[in-house]
């Protein structure tokens, strides 16, 4: 009852092509908002896994395998495999020994 009065006052406040424009501003909304969460805990993760290297680094005098099993073997992570909030998962670029997201887009 509440939805249809809602959504009655609504029709009459919006034409019915203003509701695509709304749809659309709320969809984006929602996306740059994921976007921005995405990024977010992507620079976290890197800046989280590049420590964790460097104390395994300190630790046994070597680097790990790319994939950053041995992090996991050795107790500094709770997962085998390191996940990217935008699929795949994290590596280490063996030129740099650095950690970074293969599965990023570029910007």
């Amino acid at each position: 009852m509440i939805h249809s009065a809602i959504s009655f006052a609504f029709s009459k406040i919006l034409a019915p092509a203003s509701w695509l424009s709304f749809a659309t501003v709320v969809v984006s909304l929602g996306l740059w908002q994921w976007e921005q969460y995405r990024e977010v805990a992507d620079q976290e993760n890197l800046e989280r896994l590049n420590r964790m290297v460097a104390e395994y680094r300190q630790q046994t005098g070597r680097n790990p395998d790319l994939n950053m099993i041995e992090l996991f073997r050795v107790g500094l992570s709770d997962q085998r495999l390191h996940r990217t909030p935008y699929g795949g998962t994290y590596q280490i670029d063996p030129d740099r020994m650095m950690v970074y997201n293969p599965h990023r887009s570029a910007r």
